[in-house]
């Protein structure tokens, strides 16, 4: 997970660890797959499941995947991870870029 100052777009180091609640540390930490997206060793358990829970408990719209963020092969497995959850539609794919909207077309 990378986090940019907004001002200059630098990248910050920790930034949103240093300032995070250690609730929201753990509940990061427990969940397989954010894990796995931070490109982190994930703990024990369904990457497809733990997905569709946080997106529902996180009230998540939108997901923004930047390539150029990610390694080729890390991206090729964030995407298949994502290409599980039924209810999300492509809406832009660029070179730096690709973005779904969870909930289907027209939501």
């Amino acid at each position: 997970m990378t986090f940019h100052q907004p001002i200059h777009s630098e990248r910050l180091i920790n930034g949103f660890v240093a300032r995070a609640p250690l609730a929201a540390l753990d509940y990061y930490r427990k969940s397989p797959a954010l894990m796995f997206l931070a490109n982190e060793t994930p703990p024990p358990g369904d990457l497809d499941a733990d997905l569709r829970r946080r997106l529902a408990e996180l009230h998540v719209d939108c997901i923004l995947v930047h390539p150029d963020m990610v390694e080729p092969s890390q991206l090729q497995r964030i995407l298949a991870l994502l290409s599980h959850v039924d209810d999300l539609t492509p809406i832009a794919s660029r070179e730096d870029l690709i973005a779904f909207r969870r909930g289907g077309p027209g939501t």
